[in-house]
């Protein structure tokens, strides 16, 4: 068993050919487990909402990637090259990330701004995954 538990939060983007990113929001073919892999929402307005999990970094990058691969291959816009997952992370410590993160959020169905929290201690290691 892993002693150490990793905060996270997850924001996709297609990008097109030109370098312009699109953000997209994962929608109901994250159910059950999957849900891991959704951009986590606030709770409320005013507080924010991460998720966490004793799996390790490359566990979390090996189910980011198979996601990537289902999106890319079946739900790909035309003009989309790419698609990217950042995944902002940090281990045994708040998360706190470095800009405002847009997520959807279920109960408002519209999306919703994250600011970066106000935490001492707070830190973030940011990875871009990208597929293909």
């Amino acid at each position: 068993m892993l002693g150490r538990n990793i905060e996270y939060l997850i924001v996709y983007h297609w990008i097109d050919k030109t370098g312009r990113r699109f953000q997209y929001f994962p929608g109901e073919e994250l159910r059950d487990k999957a849900e891991q892999l959704r951009p986590r929402r606030p709770l409320s307005r005013d507080v924010s909402r991460t998720d966490l999990t004793r799996y390790g970094v490359g566990t979390l990058r090996s189910w980011i990637n198979g996601y990537q691969q289902f999106l890319f291959h079946d739900r790909r816009p035309p003009t989309a090259t790419h698609i990217e997952a950042t995944l902002y992370y940090a281990i045994n410590r708040p998360l706190s990330w470095p800009d405002a993160i847009t997520v959807w959020d279920r109960g408002l169905q519209a999306p919703s701004v994250l600011e970066p929290p106000d935490l001492q201690g707070g830190a973030c290691i940011v990875e871009r995954l990208k597929y293909p």
